[in-house]
């Protein structure tokens, strides 16, 4: 997940110019300069275009709903206020929205609104948009555009609302929350939007969390294990101070532990930024990940810095249907790269780049998909996830890199959640258990009898190297699945 900064630029001039400066965040793969039309005192986001990030784009051409929102100051400043992120999503959002579906959202935005008044509705009518309060009834042309889109929010808002000088207001949040919350619940299902107080709480999560909250580092039986609970700035630097702890960084250093086991289970995913610098750590060479955004003709690869922990180092993932986006960017790219063993269920299947803009209207954040998400090997996970190496689902089971080889060969493996895989080793918890609000969990207990057979397959060499190469020993008895804590619920749940 990208996190966009949020800069004001000033002038005094009384009218809009255009600015080509350097990328004020520009990386050392992308430095350059980007014209973009910046209007005084307006404020603009960075937002990323692939490698690289620009100043919020201002429509290319004239925007024809300009006149028509200059002739209310009221109206104005309102819709000039939502312009700049109305013209993000329509450009930013991957995949781009073909004519047709971006009305989809324009329509559910403005029915957001609407449900503010009850006596306020708002229809589509063909290539119209009817507004009706009451026995009051205004038609205008489906809005095109950022600044059609804007002037369109503003007539709403002024029905359900009254007259509203700024949707920056405080007094006006429950404007900018209908509005906003009606156009990410339009979009892909991991879109999404955050009122003022969720935003707050999202940002000191993501910005202020510390290494201790996010990663939990011990040595059992001689092996280090991780439990990494989401992947923030602060998990890199936790990872990074056990890994150093343990002898396995910096280069050169002497390695005090045997092995390692990392524990995603459960792991949500969170910044893809941070996957990236985890993933690092471990690989000496290859790709960590792939993506495709509107800007990017090509896929962008994240690679190795050669840098990584010693290669003879053995290391094991532990993963369920509750692992998801960053943290399988993190199991895939070890595994493709054959530096670990995957074990465990299938993970949820989310590669969806989300990133989030903060500083909304109303004090809220947007998060809207901008790129997909590829492995090394250019595989998408999306809607199938990560299949381990090796299925935890009962003791007669285990899943081998040859056969899924041979099921990718077949082009099995594009087949979404029905494919062979799923019927083998499906996600446990499934897709819809994990997107249920107040779902148990593993116990710690539960934690600690994975980590332990985690540690078993380490010390079973053998079997180890067979499934990092792809062959599979003759049938034995795999794993012994840990008892529940509580009758009746399967392993992989436990309490919260």
């Amino acid at each position: 997940m990208a996190i966009e900064a949020s800069i004001r630029i000033g002038s005094t001039t009384a009218s809009p110019w255009q600015l080509t400066a350097p990328d004020p965040v520009a990386t050392s793969r992308n430095a350059g300069t980007h014209p973009v039309a910046v209007e005084p005192n307006r404020r603009y986001a960075q937002v990323p275009t692939g490698p690289g990030l620009i100043l919020a784009p201002a429509p290319d051409a004239p925007d024809p709903d300009a006149a028509a929102i200059a002739e209310s100051p009221e109206a104005r400043f309102t819709a000039s206020e939502l312009v700049p992120h109305l013209a993000w999503v329509m450009s930013a959002y991957y995949p781009a929205l073909e004519p047709e579906r971006m009305q989809e959202v324009i329509l559910a935005s403005l029915q957001g609104l609407a449900r503010l008044k009850p006596e306020v509705t708002v229809e589509r009518d063909g290539n119209r948009i009817v507004i009706r309060d009451g026995a009051t009834t205004q038609r205008f042309a489906m809005p095109s555009n950022a600044g059609s889109w804007a002037n369109a929010a503003q007539r709403v808002a002024e029905l359900v609302a009254g007259p509203v000088p700024s949707l920056a207001g405080a007094r006006h949040d429950a404007v900018s929350d209908a509005f906003f919350s009606g156009l990410a619940g339009s979009l892909d299902g991991y879109s999404w939007y955050r009122n003022r107080a969720a935003a707050a709480e999202f940002a000191r999560r993501m910005d202020h969390s510390k290494p201790e909250d996010d990663v939990q580092a011990e040595v059992v039986d001689g092996v280090g294990v991780l439990r990494i609970r989401t992947f923030t700035g602060a998990a890199v630097i936790g990872v990074r101070r056990a890994l150093e702890s343990w002898g396995l960084l910096p280069e050169g250093a002497t390695p005090r532990v045997q092995g390692l086991v990392v524990d995603i289970i459960d792991d949500g995913g969170g910044a893809s930024a941070a996957a990236r610098s985890i993933a690092d750590m471990f690989l000496r060479r290859g790709v960590i990940y792939r993506t495709e955004s509107n800007e990017t003709v090509n896929a962008v690869n994240e690679e190795a810095d050669g840098r990584g922990i010693p290669e003879h180092i053995q290391v094991v993932v532990l993963q369920n249907g509750g692992t998801a986006s960053a943290a399988e960017i993190f199991a895939g790219a070890v595994q493709e790269n054959r530096r670990a063993i995957v074990l465990g269920t299938s993970s949820y299947g989310k590669s969806r780049e989300q990133t989030v803009r903060r500083e909304l209207p109303g004090g809220g954040a947007l998060a809207i998909s901008t790129a997909l998400i590829r492995g090394p090997s250019g595989q998408t996970h999306e809607g199938q996830g990560v299949t381990p190496n090796a299925c935890i689902i009962d003791t007669r089971v285990s899943m081998d890199a040859a056969s899924r080889a041979e099921l990718r060969r077949r082009g099995e493996l594009d087949a979404g959640p029905d494919n062979p895989l799923h019927r083998f080793c499906p996600p446990l918890p499934s897709r819809a258990e994990v997107r249920t609000p107040g779902r148990r969990r593993m116990s710690d207990d539960e934690h600690r009898g994975l980590q332990l057979q985690a540690i078993a397959l380490l010390r079973d060499q053998a079997r180890y190297r067979s499934l990092l190469e792809g062959v599979e020993l003759a049938p034995q008895p795999a794993f012994v699945r840990p008892r529940s804590a509580v009758p009746g619920v399967p392993w992989w749940a436990g309490p919260n």
